[in-house]
């Protein structure tokens, strides 16, 4: 690099001399390359010493050389080489560069770091020499301040690119240039907003314009979040109530519009909403026309006929009826109709509410236009000059900066007699992954009526120019629900599912996310697994993870009064109907009066190797349980090479077996036989199918597909395509449970593993006796670990998996079989106790608490363990003593769910009394003395008034064993008041025996064995013969089955176990359908409500 040695005449002074000395000279200097050190320095110095170099330039020179630095290279003082200001009185500049100090800055200039702080205590945008930016311009000598350079993405002050400085002479402050819409704040980054975080003005410690402390954004003008222009009070203080046209269509809360006088509201102002607007800009009451002429008819109260809304405001086909009817081409039309329809029905008044004018990012429609504000404001002049007097015109306006900015609102409110400003869904599902929803806190449950946040949004407006008796604040008469990831989370850090609201929807409203007034108050009522707290707004939550943000009565009593004393116009509900007290009356589908379909006909006894032929094999049963209120109808039925293939209707409740043959002959090919049936739910827009289709024979011959078409239930998407189980000459198993009006459905392939709390807000209530579950007839009989010689698992092994795959699987009532043995352990058995006894022993009581704890450490349900069978198999056979039932007590302390110390007959609990807000309960039952009721082990009848162990049929036929089940269910189960013995806990033993030479111990798949007689014979039977058997007073609290989970016997393969969970959906089913409709039992429902007769 090229040094430069610079010599200056010897007649320079220097203002650093000596006292006394007047004659002290410049040195000779040079200036510092970047690179260069202090040997280099001497050298560039004509070899001086390095004594030399301190004395004339400091001792410690070498320790803080700088670029470009002057060095003296003889005695004298340094040249004064700072920059002098221009001729036209601006300083001297210098624009910042990445990596540069003031330290380096000012050694290249001759200025010490002070001095540069002072020379720009009023440069626009110069913090201090701490946080120089690169790119900003800073001045080196007195003189006027430079204008700041550009920043692109500066949206308001002086740096917005393109803008140039005020003329000489102007009083203008450059802050103040490029003024943010709305009068909002403009931050030191060009940025427009509303809330403090852009409102607080934070200036540099230096005090220079268009600055800000660290780690703030300050507010550099328009600053402030205080409610402005609200020294006059309204002349009256108006009520303004929405009435929603279309509340009838709901299945409830209805609202009759002559009960807009008549509520507990005094309203002043009705707003009726909506009317619609033609394409050709005519206004049409026509789909209203009952409530327009009621509307019509009040009397004491301001009539007002709204427009618009955010459906007709977003909606592809209607969206460009404002955006194109406020044109110059339409204006006058549209303002012409709107107003002779109001007079001419002698109308009091006319509302629109568009949203919104120049909104970008409405999905499905395209964005707005810039102009829309402006045209806006033209089309609700020429309204206004039309209007005759004494008839109002309001428009209705966002709280959200981002949308209110396309109105030019303080315009507007001259010609406006008042604005209906909606401080409410400030938040909802649509914060979802949006990270300036929710600053600080991605994808939080924040409240929609947040007090701070609205406060912010009143500020606003007034500030943007409208005066506070203007503006009528917006009321919710309803909450905004989420679902949140994380159980009985409370406060402002609570996170929600997304991006599809996991919410429940209300059982009127029927839309997750939005749930009334009305039926929130009813879940506070009747569901007590919930709280509530208030942050910011009024929070429920219930069932551990739905979150409610509402405003309860108090609440709103006082947010009314702070909107009075602070001079706004009034107040405005959204909307009345959803306040109300009618709800109405739970409907029920009529009882199906036939069984939908043949009875599946297993063979009455079991077979050998069958299915024994092609024929067999090429019959398929498709047995669809509907546990909805709706009947699936179908729409449309095609089969190719199928000799039948009889689908049909299925009624709501019914249980439909739709048979179908496949068909392999000369001239057709079996892998193309194929089928279809679609079917829709009635009264939703819910349609699926079901497909049939084959492939070459005993390669999966016969397969069904379920095509979840626009159906999404909580476990499969809507779009899905999933096959059933292969079964063979066997029945297929559909079930559909839930409701429109419920807010989801469940399906047989994807049913929540925790199903008892996936439905607690429906059989939260109910006594533990009126709750249905699946039960593991003797549970602990997976394996054999021990027996006789001729007890093999042919014959008394009674279950396909441990109880930890049983719990997955649905069961939850476990009949465990106590054994000593395998040296003196506890194990369980299945042994034959007569005057031979033959049996063998299962799984070991530790394995099984192991199990368990796991389980109910991962799903928070409720179990029971019933002991009973028990034996000693290693003295003699006999039953245990009371000291080994302790010793056995002892060990099943270890479940670490037990629930103790409860009083009185647990069946007569609710099922809210045992779990809820992540609580499992294990309960252990036993019909030994010396139960521990103090450690949660209680004794039967004493703790547990149930009918017995159920009844037995001991057959090894299926029709039979069926027909007599269901007999003796329907003699003997009475849930009603009078019900006395019958409405006690009722076991239902769905279980086929051995006769006989079956119990013949043997390895052959082919022979018979228990679990040919569970899986081919007895468990398709349950879904259809003994579904259509229960009834809303007469349905089992346990369905007791073998081999839970066993799809088909012998095979333990994904593809073949994959619908294993439909024993889930088929208790939940029970418990939402059936259950349901017994108003005796309590709790929830998956029916709507509405008139009786609807």
């Amino acid at each position: 690099m090229k040094r430069h040695l610079l010599a200056f005449a010897l007649a320079a002074m220097s203002a650093h001399a000596a006292p006394g000395d007047t004659t002290q000279t410049t040195c000779q200097y040079i200036r510092a390359v970047p690179s260069s050190g202090c040997w280099q320095i001497m050298q560039d110095c004509g070899g001086i010493s390095e004594a030399d170099l301190k004395l004339w330039n400091g001792a410690n020179i070498c320790n803080t050389l700088q670029p470009n630095q002057i060095i003296c290279c003889s005695t004298g003082t340094l040249p004064d080489l700072a920059p002098q200001p221009n001729p036209d009185g601006a300083c001297a500049t210098y624009t910042v560069q990445p990596g540069d100090t003031c330290t380096a800055i000012g050694a290249a200039n001759s200025l010490a770091v002070a001095r540069i702080e002072d020379l720009n205590k009023n440069t626009y945008g110069f913090p201090g020499c701490n946080s120089l930016q690169p790119n900003q311009i800073i001045c080196l000598s007195t003189g006027r301040s430079p204008f700041p350079n550009p920043q692109p993405g500066h949206l308001c002050g002086p740096m917005v690119p393109g803008t140039q400085p005020p003329p000489a002479g102007s009083s203008t402050p450059w802050q103040n240039l490029n003024p943010c819409p709305l009068r909002a704040c403009c931050n030191v980054w060009g940025q427009c907003g509303t809330t403090p975080d852009f409102c607080t003005p934070a200036p540099a410690d230096n005090g220079a314009p268009g600055t800000a402390k660290p780690g703030s954004n300050g507010c550099i003008s328009s600053c402030g979040v205080e409610i402005m222009n609200n020294n006059t009070p309204p002349s009256q203080f108006m009520r303004v109530g929405y009435f929603e046209s279309w509340n009838r269509h709901r299945s409830c809360l209805h609202m009759d519009i002559k009960d807009m006088v008549n509520t507990k509201t005094k309203y002043t102002h009705v707003h009726f909403a909506f009317a619609d607007i033609t394409d050709d800009y005519r206004v049409d009451v026509s789909q209203v026309q009952q409530e327009f002429e009621g509307f019509k008819a009040l009397r004491g109260i301001k009539r007002i006929l709204s427009f618009g809304g955010w459906s007709f405001s977003t909606e592809a086909d209607t969206a460009p009826i404002f955006r194109e009817g406020v044109t110059d081409d339409k204006r006058i039309l549209f303002a012409r109709n709107v107003v002779g329809f109001v007079d001419e029905h002698g109308l009091d008044g006319v509302d629109f509410d568009w949203e919104y004018p120049g909104a970008p990012d409405i999905p499905g429609i395209p964005p707005g236009g810039p102009n829309d504000g402006r045209n806006y404001l033209q089309f609700l002049r020429a309204v206004r000059e039309r209007l005759p007097g004494g008839k109002t015109l309001a428009i209705a306006a966002p709280a959200s900066f981002w949308y209110l900015k396309g109105f030019l609102i303080a315009e507007m409110a001259p010609v406006l007699d008042y604005i209906i400003y909606m401080t409410y869904d400030l938040h909802g599902q649509w914060d979802y992954g949006s990270k300036w929803a929710t600053p600080g806190c991605p994808n939080c449950a924040w409240h929609h009526t947040n007090d701070t946040e609205v406060d912010w949004a009143l500020a606003m407006v007034t500030k943007a120019g409208v005066p506070s008796y203007k503006v009528i604040v917006g009321m919710a008469l309803y909450g905004r629900s989420f679902r949140l990831t994380q159980g009985n989370c409370r406060g402002s850090r609570c996170q929600i599912s997304g991006p599809e609201s996991g919410a429940y929807p209300g059982e009127c409203t029927i839309t997750s996310g939005y749930i009334a007034n009305t039926e929130i108050k009813r879940i506070i009522l009747e569901n007590p697994n919930h709280f509530e707290y208030y942050d910011q707004g009024d929070i429920l939550v219930y069932n551990g993870n739905q979150y409610v943000a509402w405003t309860k009565p108090d609440t709103y009593a006082r947010r009314l009064e702070w909107a009075r004393s602070r001079n706004f116009g009034g107040t405005s509900d959204w909307a009345p109907d959803l306040d109300t007290d009618d709800i109405g009356e739970v409907v029920y589908p009529p009882w199906p009066e036939d069984l939908g379909g043949e009875y599946f006909p297993p063979p009455e006894r079991a077979p050998s190797g069958w299915p024994t032929n092609d024929d067999e094999q090429a019959v398929a049963y498709v047995n669809i349980i509907n546990a909805t209120p709706d009947d699936f109808k179908l729409e449309d039925k095609h089969s190719y090479q199928m000799s039948t293939f009889n689908f049909g209707d299925v009624k709501a409740l019914q249980a439909r077996q739709n048979k179908q043959v496949y068909v392999d002959r000369i001239g057709s090919t079996w892998s193309d036989d194929s089928g279809e049936a679609s079917y829709a739910i009635a009264g939703t827009n819910k349609r699926f199918e079901v497909q049939a289709r084959a492939t070459n024979f005993g390669n999966l011959p016969m397969r069904e597909i379920f095509w979840f078409k626009n159906l999404q239930t909580a476990g499969t998407p809507r779009g899905a395509k999933l096959e059933f189980a292969k079964k063979g000459y066997r029945q297929h198993n559909l079930i559909l449970t839930g409701s429109e009006s419920y807010g989801r459905y469940y399906d047989s392939f994807n049913p929540p593993i925790a199903w008892m709390s996936a439905i607690l807000d429906v059989i939260g209530e109910r006594k533990l006796r009126h709750i249905s579950m699946i039960g593991s007839h003797d549970a602990g009989m997976s394996i054999r670990t021990g027996g006789t010689s001729f007890g093999q698992p042919s014959n008394c092994l009674t279950q396909g998996f441990g109880i930890y795959d049983q719990l997955l699987f649905g069961a939850r009532f476990f009949d465990i079989r106590p054994v000593i043995g395998n040296g003196n352990r506890f194990v369980t058995g299945h042994y034959s106790t007569g005057s031979l006894i033959e049996g063998c022993n299962g799984q070991f009581i530790d394995d099984i608490v192991q199990q368990i704890n796991r389980f109910t450490s991962e799903h928070p349900e409720l179990l029971i363990l019933h002991l009973s069978h028990d034996l000693n198999t290693e003295d003699g056979y006999r039953a245990m003593d009371d000291s080994e039932w302790n010793r056995l007590f002892d060990a099943l302390q270890g479940l670490t769910h037990r629930c103790p110390g409860i009083s009185g007959d647990l069946t007569s609990k609710t099922l809210n009394s045992f779990i809820g807000n992540n609580r499992a309960c294990v309960l252990v039952i036993a019909s030994h003395t010396s139960a521990r009721p103090d450690q949660g082990i209680y004794r039967t009848r004493e703790h547990f008034d149930w009918a017995g162990e159920g009844h037995w049929s001991n057959v090894d036929r299926a029709p039979v064993m069926a027909e007599d089940q269901t007999r003796h269910l329907r003699e003997n189960r009475k849930i009603a008041p009078e019900g006395g013995d019958g409405d006690r806990f009722y076991i239902m033993q769905w279980v086929i025996t051995l006769q006989g030479i079956e119990n013949w111990p043997t390895d052959e798949p082919s022979t018979v064995s228990i679990e040919m007689l569970a899986t081919r014979l007895a468990y398709d039977s349950l879904f259809w013969k003994g579904w259509s058997a229960m009834r809303p007073d007469s349905y089992p609290s346990v369905m007791l089955l073998d081999f839970i989970g066993v799809m088909q016997q012998y095979d333990r393969s994904e593809l073949v176990q994959r619908p294993r969970y439909e024993l889930i959906a088929l208790a939940m089913a029970v418990n939402l359908a059936i259950a349901s409709r017994n108003e005796w039992v309590g709790g929830g429902t998956i029916y709507k409500r509405g008139k009786r007769g609807d």
